[in-house]
């Protein structure tokens, strides 16, 4: 087994011959790349604490279990209180497990907490509409993230042309 770039590569073995494939696994640890993609939008550093707590709920999220990563989140309001990234992370997580009603109650709790949401959380909630069908609330979701005067990026058009096209 080698080690690239976070990714586990081991060769796929077939009888006596080994064959040109490989099998990647990843590792159970957030490349420091997927953490920068959430605190980007921090405008002040995270703690350590804070940090540790997003790679948790990203490392769950790449491993479609959302749950766990919501769960992540719930608990870690006990120790530190979660940020914009938190919630957006554990999103994304519900976006890769096609949890859209868990990715909503994420949403509302966000909401309830006055935390203000990113592009990147409204990204995340059009993606994963998108991806169960709710194509009404993917629209919708573009439309609150104009409202709130956010920049519409590539990723939330791609969502609402992928959702008018099914």
């Amino acid at each position: 087994r080698v080690t690239i770039d976070g990714f586990t590569i081991s060769p796929v073995f077939s009888g006596s011959r080994t064959r040109a494939a490989f099998h990647i696994l990843p590792l159970s640890v957030s490349t420091p790349m997927e953490v920068s993609q959430f605190q980007n939008h921090s405008k002040e550093p995270m703690e350590p604490e804070q940090l540790q707590f997003l790679s948790s709920i990203i490392n769950y999220g790449n491993n479609r279990m959302a749950r766990r990563a919501v769960e992540v989140l719930k608990k870690m309001s006990s120790k530190v209180a979660p940020r914009e990234e938190h919630y957006t992370a554990a999103i994304w997580a519900c976006e890769n497990s096609d949890q859209y009603e868990t990715a909503k109650e994420v949403f509302r709790e966000m909401k309830s907490m006055k935390i203000d949401r990113s592009i990147r959380t409204y990204e995340g909630m059009a993606s994963v509409a998108e991806r169960v069908g709710k194509y009404e609330d993917t629209i919708e979701y573009l439309d609150n993230a104009r409202k709130e005067g956010l920049s519409l990026s590539t990723a939330i058009y791609n969502s609402c042309m992928w959702a008018a096209d099914s």
